[in-house]
């Protein structure tokens, strides 16, 4: 609507001005005015895409944020039971690790270090490594 109105008031002004040749120049502002209406047009189309974009955005991201309700072993588990649940399996979890002797890994919370592939020292990996690749690395393990 205002780049039509714009049109016609520059339209008017170059009609009105003498000592010129008008066609040259109203052909211009036509076409200007094709252009900034073409554009304002689109720029409605998208702020509409955008519209829909951020709300459909939104609903997505509300969606995941829902906490799930759903366990795995089916059905919905009350806080109680839950609870009750949690209590049992720690429970378990403590037997077996007194009844496991000192051997076993399942009580042992500690990870080994990680170590290089070439050299089996901690503190690098085999792409920082400083051995040569000929080099036959004696372990003392």
């Amino acid at each position: 609507m205002e780049a039509t109105s714009q049109t016609l008031y520059l339209q008017s002004r170059i009609l009105s001005h003498q000592n010129s040749s008008p066609t040259h120049l109203l052909e211009s502002a036509d076409r200007l005015g094709k252009v900034a209406s073409k554009a304002l047009c689109e720029n409605a189309l998208l702020r509409a895409q955008i519209a829909t974009l951020e709300e459909t955005n939104k609903l997505l991201i509300k969606r995941k944020r829902v906490p799930k309700k759903q366990l795995q072993s089916g059905g919905i588990l009350s806080v109680a039971d839950g609870q009750l649940l949690v209590q049992s399996e720690g429970s378990t979890n403590r037997n077996q690790a007194e009844g496991s002797g000192s051997g076993s890994r399942a009580g042992s919370s500690q990870r080994r270090e990680p170590r290089c592939s070439k050299c089996n020292n901690t503190g690098h990996n085999s792409r920082v490594c400083t051995l040569e690749s000929g080099a036959i690395p004696l372990l003392l393990n």
